[in-house]
């Protein structure tokens, strides 16, 4: 579990810090970078072009904060798999594959709306891809490695390394597996919940072997083949299982500690992220001059200024 704890936090740091190179890129380079939106006569030009170079700027960001909460659904992922896997239970998910999964889908939205600042301008369409050259580096190199580790599988334990040990023990212990797709056991958990709950003060193990039996009880009364697939499920409902602190085995407690500073630190990363969002858009306002033209600007021109000296410091 400390293991899981700590490359999640590594994963997510790098990835995070490489892409917040191409943020830092439109930050020192923003008048080579960005055509000059006010020079535009037509309002809606205008305003396309302000649109524009905001997604532009940002979409480094929003790509952070879909890696941050992915992360986080991929360690309930992983935990719920092991902990099945460790009672005798096989669990296969069946999220939506990269290119159609919502969160990819909304962020190509994002960045393919960030394109708009090649047509501004075009006098200087060359030279502006050169330019961009180092902010798109980091955004396509990172999207790549995400796509090639999207599913939750790559980094499960391969059968390989689970017979290692002792062939034929792991060999039986397949052998005595049920295998259950992950919308069946999430009907098994609803239905535990809304009719008697988990055991108090019980081992995860006694949960879930009652979830089990309210998998068989569903297919008794023949409701399994009304349960479909739900590619695009939020993952969050194995929190219910895994997280509940009616479970006292050792493993559980453990992963309730970890797991509690993996939450704190998740939502510290999403919002920092979302105050840099916010605070990006504060500054293309002050590059583009409508921030002085506010009558409350008071407070975003003093956040700036203390990042600016930040990035001094830095740069």
């Amino acid at each position: 579990i400390r293991e899981t704890f700590v490359i999640n936090v590594v994963f997510t740091l790098g990835y995070t810090i490489y892409l917040l190179t191409a943020w830092f890129k439109c930050v020192i380079s923003w008048s080579k970078i960005f055509p000059e939106c006010r020079n535009e006569s037509n309002e809606f030009l205008r305003a396309t072009c302000d649109v524009s170079c905001l997604a532009f700027w940002t979409s480094p960001i929003a790509f952070c904060v879909v890696v941050v909460i992915y992360f986080y659904s991929d360690m309930l992922c992983t935990e719920l798999y092991y902990a099945l896997l460790g009672h005798n239970v096989l669990i296969d998910y069946d999220h939506a594959p990269f290119i159609k999964a919502f969160p990819v889908l909304i962020l190509l939205c994002w960045q393919t709306l960030g394109l708009g600042i090649y047509i501004f301008d075009r006098h200087v369409f060359v030279s502006r891809v050169i330019r961009t050259l180092p902010y798109w580096i980091p955004v396509l190199s990172s999207f790549s490695m995400l796509w090639c580790t999207w599913e939750v599988e790559h980094r499960l334990i391969t059968l390989s390394k689970y017979v290692k040990q002792n062939f034929e023990d792991s060999l039986h212990h397949l052998g005595s597996c049920v295998f259950v797709r992950d919308f069946v056991v999430k009907a098994g958990v609803q239905r535990l919940l809304s009719r008697k709950g988990f055991r108090e003060d019980a081992g995860i193990g006694t949960n879930i072997k009652q979830i089990v039996e309210e998998i068989e009880s569903l297919e008794l009364d023949g409701k399994l083949d009304e349960l479909k697939p739900e590619p695009h499920d939020s993952d969050l409902w194995i929190s219910e299982i895994i997280y509940d602190p009616s479970h006292q085995d050792e493993r559980s407690r453990s992963f309730r500690f970890w797991f509690r500073i993996y939450r704190f630190y998740t939502l510290a990363m999403v919002l920092f992220l979302l105050s840099l969002m916010n605070s990006t858009r504060w500054r293309h306002q002050r590059k583009g001059g409508y921030l002085n033209e506010q009558p409350q600007s008071a407070l975003p021109m003093r956040w700036l200024a203390f990042e600016d000296a930040i990035l001094d410091m830095i740069y």
